[in-house]
């Protein structure tokens, strides 16, 4: 029996077949943490994969997507508020502190912060984190509010510093892996340094809202991941798992997410 590859980050509300996906997902035994961008999305897109027990949709306010008119703003905050007790999984949230986001930074923060209080408040929950030249700030921000302890935090397609990916792994973060990430320099050191007990599969797919998708493309950018993986691994004498264990591993990190979280 083949060991089952799980998406722990897409956008399936994007896909214009996400249904179809869903499916064909299910019928393999693949999990999908779906990640929305905006709270508006939560609810249409749980309404939409409500037949699929192996969809679990996040809610999500994506830093790209954070508005910086101060009524929207809080309009915004105050949809995410409303419906943070209705999910276990959060995600897309964070922040990006990039050149094009940069005149957001402050109502990022400000949102994020809210977001770390209700996680450290409530605990119970698996978060997918967006942090774009902003990892440093994001871990403070969790650590901070207490937030660390008592949720699951993922770090999506980690792209910060050496100082801080060791300072994501001493805070017991997941790390959910594409396939971008093997194919540099910085990510093959990166997957060097990230345990294997603390690896997931992504694929941040699809790019575009509306684009249709196959589940066969997951399955070959989750593939394309995990080979990554395994041939930095093979290189790296400190690891002594075979390239199978690492797919055992890696498969039954997601599905023990999934059962302690529900």
């Amino acid at each position: 029996m083949s060991i089952p590859i799980h998406d722990m980050h897409c956008h399936l509300d994007f896909m214009g077949n996400g249904e179809e996906v869903a499916k064909a997902a299910k019928e393999a035994g693949s999990m999908l943490f779906c990640n929305t961008v905006v709270p508006e999305g939560y609810e249409p897109a749980v309404a939409r994969f409500a037949g699929f027990d192996n969809v679990r949709v996040g809610l999500g306010l994506h830093p790209w997507y954070v508005d910086d008119d101060p009524d929207l703003h809080d309009a915004q905050m105050e949809k995410f508020e409303s419906l943070f007790e209705r999910t276990n999984y959060i995600g897309e949230v964070g922040l990006d502190f990039g050149r094009r986001f940069i005149t957001t930074c402050d109502s990022q923060v400000e949102d994020f912060e809210n977001i770390a209080r209700m996680l450290a408040k409530s605990g119970g929950k698996v978060v997918s984190l967006h942090a774009i030249k902003s990892a440093a700030t994001v871990l403070d921000t969790l650590k901070s509010a207490g937030a660390l302890d008592n949720n699951i935090c993922i770090m999506h397609w980690f792209s910060c510093s050496v100082e801080d990916l060791h300072d994501a792994i001493k805070a017991g973060c997941y790390f959910s892996i594409n396939p971008m990430m093997s194919q540099t320099g910085k990510g093959k050191e990166y997957l060097k340094l990230i345990p294997v007990e603390k690896m997931l599969l992504e694929t941040d797919d699809p790019e575009n809202e509306g684009q249709d998708y196959t589940f066969v493309e997951q399955q070959f950018r989750l593939s394309e991941s995990l080979s990554g993986i395994q041939e930095v691994k093979d290189k790296d004498k400190k690891c002594k798992m075979s390239a199978e264990e690492i797919e055992q591993t890696i498969s039954e990190n997601a599905q023990k997410i999934f059962d302690e979280i529900g």
